[in-house]
């Protein structure tokens, strides 16, 4: 049935490739993962929130069910790990989750104020925060996203955005504080190849895009747009540059290309094939499908867009921050990039480092 799917939206896809580059791109319904309806009791997922795809594999964090579910590429349940507490392997509301290059898996974990760190197969490596607004504090963190060594995490009750070393060495932040123009609430990442990071701000109704030094040089869609968002969740961004928002309110998946510009959009209010209750979680996989985690449906749906003419962003040459003085808590430890990008303790210091980046 799926094969059947897939072979009717490639013949879709090819008829829209004579519709006019002015015309919206479109995204087409594929599958769906999961229960819904009146047999909430046999449902598979309880509240997932985020997602991340790596090579075969689908790993999401079941919010309500303090879990994280591993999925192979047929739907089925392989894998699953975890329940409520403070314990190691253990969670309150996990609502973010990210793979890196070795799949090691990334949990932040929302009411335990941490992040927890596994191997794919569950195996507890570490885990690394507490609650607070200093560095390696966190406030309700959030959305998370690692590239290059590097963990992203959307401390989203402390507006700000915390940049940390794979160990959980607080490395620098990424917030806004220019008046009427601050990172408000901050509950999606996602990073490009480029090193680019795209901040959710689902206070105010924003995606944002600070560069590789930590700069804001970019930031599209308030709510009174017409492609404007209503209490976004999920973001995820592709290897063209391409931005793909969960726009939850508005019972919406769109799609924004590098420059903001709304290109695409599919949904509406129902539980119906395509159709969305609180769509959250956003993640594509390396065939450029769409997956979305439904919280309210409690199931994931799967969408392919219509290929576009733009280029592949080239990826950057070194990791973003190597050559910066990372900033560190009054009294901890100081630390320094070698020229690996790799963190050399220097010397404990009673004075809080500010960051900086030369070029």
């Amino acid at each position: 049935m799926v094969a059947v799917r897939y072979i009717g939206i490639l013949c879709l896809f090819s008829l829209l490739s004579a519709v006019p580059a002015s015309a919206a791109q479109q995204m087409a319904f594929v599958h769906e993962i999961g229960v819904t309806g009146d047999q909430s009791k046999q449902r598979q997922f309880n509240g997932p929130r985020a997602l991340a795809v790596h090579e075969d594999r689908l790993y999401i964090a079941d919010t309500d069910g303090h879990r994280v579910v591993v999925l192979d590429e047929n739907g089925n349940t392989i894998l699953a790990w975890g329940n409520k507490g403070n314990k190691p392997s253990q969670f309150r509301s996990p609502s973010g989750i990210a793979i890196d290059e070795q799949g090691r898996v990334y949990v932040a974990d929302t009411g335990n104020n941490r992040v927890q760190v596994f191997e794919g197969d569950g195996k507890w490596l570490r885990s690394f925060g507490a609650k607070g607004d200093g560095p390696r504090e966190f406030n309700a963190p959030s959305g998370i996203a690692v590239s290059k060594g590097l963990v992203y995490l959307a401390d989203a009750g402390n507006g700000r955005v915390q940049v940390l070393t794979a160990d959980g060495i607080f490395m620098t932040e990424l917030a806004t504080k220019i008046a009427r123009s601050e990172l408000k609430s901050p509950i999606g990442l996602a990073v490009d190849v480029q090193n680019r990071v795209y901040v959710l701000d689902a206070g105010k109704d924003l995606v944002r895009v600070f560069d590789p030094s930590g700069s804001q040089i970019m930031a599209f869609n308030v709510r009174s747009s017409m492609s404007g968002f209503d209490k976004p969740q999920g973001i995820a961004v592709d290897v063209r540059g391409n931005v793909y928002v969960a726009d939850t309110g508005n019972f919406k998946i769109k799609k924004f290309d590098a420059q903001g510009s709304l290109v695409g959009s599919t949904g509406s209010a129902g539980d119906g094939p395509g159709q969305f209750y609180e769509a959250a979680g956003l993640a594509i996989d390396q065939e450029g499908k769409i997956w979305v985690a439904d919280a309210s449906k409690g199931t994931v749906q799967v969408f392919i867009a219509e290929h576009d003419d733009a280029p592949a962003l080239t990826p950057a040459s070194r990791k973003p921050f190597t050559r910066s003085c990372w900033r560190c808590a009054t009294s901890g430890p100081m630390w320094v990039s070698s020229s690996s990008g790799s963190p050399v303790f220097i010397a404990r210091t009673a004075v809080a480092i500010a960051s900086t980046t030369s070029s």
